[in-house]
């Protein structure tokens, strides 16, 4: 049996949120060095939010990974933020249920929603698997952060 057959996603409970964003500190994010990629409270808003979504890969009940997405009602754009699978469970479709997931739920909140992702050009991992679930590359881009420092 595959890992995939063996892993539940739905959204998670709020206290998954720490792990999320602890996740996020991950080196795999390129602004994880900030320290402010996605805090514990904002991960904790988007779980508790009905516009967006967020699922949770579970295995055993572990979080094992997760995906973050945020819709705009405005445009009807629905923005990947971010897909994580653990390093160990990686390669074992863990992310395309993810993915799948998000698509799903959004598809039953509207009849047409455009899916829009950043991704580094260096993870080809990431470039696969949108590529795989039916996204076209769009035009190259740079993430820049800009933090306010009237805190």
């Amino acid at each position: 049996m595959l890992i995939a057959d063996s892993v539940k996603i739905k959204r998670p409970s709020t206290i998954d949120s720490l792990a999320i964003s602890t996740y996020l500190r991950h080196y795999f994010f390129d602004c994880a060095s900030l320290d402010d990629f996605w805090t514990n409270g904002e991960v904790r808003n988007w779980i508790l939010n009905e516009d967006d979504y967020c699922a949770g890969a579970y295995l055993n009940d572990e979080l094992i990974g997760f995906c973050l997405t945020h819709y705009h009602k405005e445009t009807r754009k629905v923005h990947l933020e971010n897909v994580f699978v653990v390093e160990k469970y990686r390669r074992n479709g863990i992310a395309n249920k993810l993915l799948a997931d998000a698509i799903m739920f959004y598809s039953k909140k509207t009849k047409k929603v455009r899916y829009v992702g950043l991704v580094n050009a260096e993870n080809i991992a990431s470039t696969k698997l949108l590529e795989k679930n039916g996204f076209a590359y769009g035009n190259s881009v740079f993430w820049m952060q800009k933090n306010d420092t009237n805190d």
